[in-house]
């Protein structure tokens, strides 16, 4: 999805969009113990989030942390709203 060069002509819109961000802020939220996307690739998060957006990793967790830690997302999910 990241590397250009490997970009299809058929999914040109859908590629564009991964790209073309939301405008509004955003929560982002990454796993430090995540199997599936590694805390690497989430390192430079901020530099692709609109203004005013704010990312962290959470320690402890992996892939599903809605799951495996429930009311602490909730709970950054309450904050974010009420800031």
């Amino acid at each position: 999805m990241r590397d250009p060069a490997r970009h299809l002509p058929r999914y040109a819109a859908e590629q564009a969009a991964t790209t073309a961000g939301t405008g509004c802020p955003v929560l982002y939220l990454h796993c430090a113990a995540d199997g599936c996307l590694g805390v690497e690739t989430s390192v430079h998060a901020a530099n692709y989030l609109p203004a005013d957006s704010r990312d962290e990793v959470i320690d402890g967790v992996g892939h599903f942390l809605h799951l495996e830690r429930p009311e602490l997302v909730a709970a950054r999910i309450t904050d974010w709203l009420h800031a």
